[in-house]
């Protein structure tokens, strides 16, 4: 016990002391600690930070060159640094566990160039993600990057957490995007290859190694980023289906008329699809349906909502699809779009909660639902569960709403993740690790590309000061 409290001081003494020379290298507002903190640096949408982490002390650096000479001073004393951006995850990955450095990219918030020749933006890492989508369409681009915390993450996040979103059919997730990238490693070594060349075959790609590290590794502070001409036009339709098993025909359908104009395929059980429109007040359709289906494709003419009508018509009068509406205005489009992102009923109706992204291949997924669901209630009949998800990507995304004298939040966890485990698929489909998912790892990764993620960790940051709790 004497020597555990003999270390923490010491590390507490190590911390004022980086603090003391880090306030000598920034200005006076970009370094808060103690009650000047702000309390959004200390939770996400998954976990808040334990009271140890109450010694922590933000840092706002606005260049590469002072997140290296924080990140120095770091290593150096062996400090903890949690890179955060947003504050937006779902998994705890920016949460800070213990007195460390929060190295908040906030005010790293410069777009440098829009590249209309090229199709690409090059900005820092704190660019709301909101932000870079508007700058893109200004020059008649489109950051396909799209989630619903789109006005708040911050686009070094996205690549940091190698997000996925509505358009991943079309576009493919984050890592998919990132031309460029500049990143400083855990003792204050800058890496950067901003060349933004989309073919560059010249030894590892080590851009890669970072999309997805969740902070782990190194802090992203610069990006180029693909973009994409604006889609003229655009055509949405919310169809109603009799189960799954139409939905994954309807799916093959939808790809082979719309081919890559396809940009969402967004799927919807009866249960989430009750809670997306309840403050709506109705549903757009007069009888209930075992699957609802939100498709949108964007061309670049006005054939594509020919081709969606053409698609429609052929699966109802095939019986595939039980009904559909096709929205007149971009108010009913947008209407239909919040029954598929339903934060007001959410946070109204299913609190307090468990969720879970998962990946499941589609021609398991009916039968892990029906085993899920089976399972969720085995535990406690009172448990409701809701389900939805992007099924052209494989993601799937699970509700549990919790009871004050039910399963704990673990509980429920170790059914879900089992279950995923029995089907072969993996426990994060696009909201990483983080702190929430780390003892469940072992679910979805072998033993040896752990022992690789590991190896590849130490030597990049042999201290464990990067973000450590985290992932592994």
């Amino acid at each position: 016990m004497q020597a555990a409290q003999a270390h923490a001081m010491s590390e507490s003494h190590r911390l004022a002391a980086v603090v003391e020379r880090l306030r000598g290298m920034l200005a006076a507002n970009d370094i808060l600690a103690g009650e000047d903190m702000p309390l959004r640096h200390f939770s996400d949408r998954a976990i808040s930070a334990p009271e140890n982490a109450a010694g922590c002390c933000i840092v706002y650096p606005r260049s590469t060159e002072q997140v290296s000479a924080v990140l120095r001073e770091c290593h150096r004393e062996g400090i903890a640094v949690v890179p955060q951006g947003g504050m937006t995850g779902m998994s705890g990955g920016a949460v800070p566990l213990q007195a460390c450095i929060v190295l908040a990219t906030e005010r790293m918030a410069l777009i440098e160039t829009v590249d209309s020749r090229q199709g690409q933006i090059r900005l820092q890492a704190g660019v709301p993600l909101q932000v870079a989508q508007e700058a893109a369409a200004q020059h008649g681009f489109l950051l396909p990057m799209d989630i619903g915390s789109r006005g708040s993450c911050l686009i070094g996040g996205t690549a940091a957490t190698n997000a996925g979103g509505m358009r991943v059919i079309r576009y493919g997730m984050m890592r998919n995007l990132v031309l460029g990238i500049e990143v400083v490693l855990a003792d204050g070594t800058v890496l950067s290859d901003m060349s933004g060349l989309l073919k560059n075959n010249a030894g590892f790609d080590l851009k890669q190694l970072f999309v997805g590290s969740e902070g782990t590794l190194g802090v992203i502070t610069r990006l180029v980023v693909r973009l994409f001409p604006l889609p003229l036009a655009t055509a949405t339709a919310c169809c109603a289906l009799a189960d799954f098993d139409a939905g994954v025909v309807f799916l093959d359908r939808a790809r082979r008329r719309l081919g890559e104009s396809l940009a969402a395929f967004e799927a919807m059980w009866p249960d989430f699809f009750a809670l997306g429109c309840t403050p709506l007040g109705r549903s757009p359709f007069s009888s209930p349906a075992g699957l609802y289906i939100l498709l949108e494709a964007e061309g670049a003419d006005d054939g594509i909502e020919g081709r969606m009508e053409e698609l429609l018509a052929e699966a109802i009068a095939d019986g595939l699809v039980a009904d559909a509406v096709i929205p007149q205005s971009e108010a009913i489009r947008r209407e239909l779009w919040s029954i598929r992102e339903p934060t007001q009923a959410y946070a109204n109706h299913f609190r307090p909660s468990v969720g879970f992204d998962v990946g499941i291949q589609v021609d398991r997924m009916a039968r892990f639902v029906a085993e899920c669901r089976q399972d969720i209630l085995r535990l406690d009949e009172r448990l409701a569960s809701i389900f939805y998800g992007h099924i052209a990507d494989n993601n799937l995304h699970i509700g549990v709403k919790l009871q004050p004298d039910g399963p704990s939040k673990m509980d429920v966890q170790d059914v879900v993740y089992n279950c995923v485990r029995r089907q072969g698929g993996t426990i994060s489909a696009e909201h990483g690790i983080g702190a929430t998912k780390r003892g469940y790892l072992g679910f979805t990764r072998s033993p040896q590309e752990i022992a690789v993620m590991r190896a590849i960790k130490h030597m990049l940051d042999p201290s464990n000061i990067m973000n450590p709790g985290k992932v592994l």
